[in-house]
């Protein structure tokens, strides 16, 4: 009797980054599964591991920041092919018995009843409009528009934009050391990263940039002269025109500079040609929920949890 040889996975290296990045390409743009986020949240000390299963590909995550060291692999999907026929596969298999952070995409082309399917709202993307941001008209944006005000009018001359490079050293250096200077606080009692999740992943952000087929790039806020400030984004080039913020860091000592930080990405895309800008998710922490309902989200890329009935 043939062995039954799938999934038959494999490390996640940069030789199959050009083929995953492809496949992105024609879809809609989920930050959780381009190849920066992947190395940056999943990878851990095991690695990435996966396996393609009719033109869509299987990801098993055993060790990752924000997941941690599991002795349990949990398995993401990312593709849109023959849905039905993919999950039959998948569960069959016997190895898999959950699929987690399913895009909606997929799911869209699901018509069996075989399979129990539940939105995770806690990692759906808010999607904001560019022009939106920069404009700030309306009843929706008015939290958000009195914060640039207020930041703009009590800053002023003192503030200075620059681009920051992650390539090169001194640039890297000064973020670093800035961030460990800053003053850090919290939108809600528990603390918004209790585990410093941010600062780990932006430590590995930092240190693929050169494997990376998309770099990131990063706004620097100076107050005074003085990096006060960051906001890290990637635009994949996909034929989903948007921008994906990875990360905003700053002193919060200067009040409303994280609005700030927002809305200089939000001018800087623009000049790009970029229309929209995928600000993540919330995971459920109460102050980022908070926080990102004013700038208003126009759609949500939203994410399933897939099982067998």
């Amino acid at each position: 009797m043939k062995k039954n040889t799938f999934p038959n996975f494999k490390k996640f290296e940069p030789e199959d980054f050009k083929k995953y990045q492809s496949l992105l390409y024609s879809l809609r743009q989920h930050a959780d599964y381009t190849i920066n986020n992947l190395l940056v949240w999943d990878e851990g000390s095991k690695g990435i591991e996966f396996s393609w299963v009719k033109g869509n590909i299987l990801f098993k995550i055993t060790d990752s920041i924000y997941h941690g060291k599991s002795k349990k692999p949990h398995y993401m999907l990312v593709g849109k092919k023959s849905a039905d026929a993919t999950l039959s596969k998948i569960f069959n298999s016997g190895v898999v018995d959950k699929l987690v952070m399913v895009p909606d995409y997929f799911v869209k082309g699901i018509k069996s009843k075989k399979f129990n399917v539940s939105e995770d709202k806690l990692n759906n993307d808010y999607i904001l409009d560019v022009h939106s941001l920069l404009t700030r008209r309306g009843k929706r944006y008015a939290n958000f528009r009195h914060r640039i005000n207020y930041f703009t009018k009590k800053y002023g001359d003192s503030i200075e934009t620059k681009d920051l490079d992650l390539l090169k050293t001194a640039d890297v250096k000064l973020i670093v050391n800035s961030i460990h200077g800053w003053t850090i606080r919290s939108y809600s009692s528990k603390g918004n990263d209790p585990d410093k999740h941010d600062g780990q992943a932006i430590d590995k952000l930092l240190k693929i940039q050169n494997i990376l087929l998309v770099k990131h790039k990063c706004i620097g806020v100076f107050i005074n002269g003085k990096l006060e400030g960051i906001s890290i984004y990637q635009i994949p080039h996909a034929k989903d025109k948007i921008a994906i913020g990875n990360h905003i860091k700053y002193n919060a000592d200067f009040n409303r500079i994280f609005d700030f930080l927002v809305y200089i990405t939000a001018n800087k895309l623009y000049e790009q040609g970029v229309t929209k800008l995928n600000a993540m998710q919330d995971m459920g922490v109460e102050g980022i929920k908070n926080h990102k309902a004013d700038f208003s989200a126009v759609e949500y890329y939203k994410k399933y949890t897939i099982s067998p009935w």
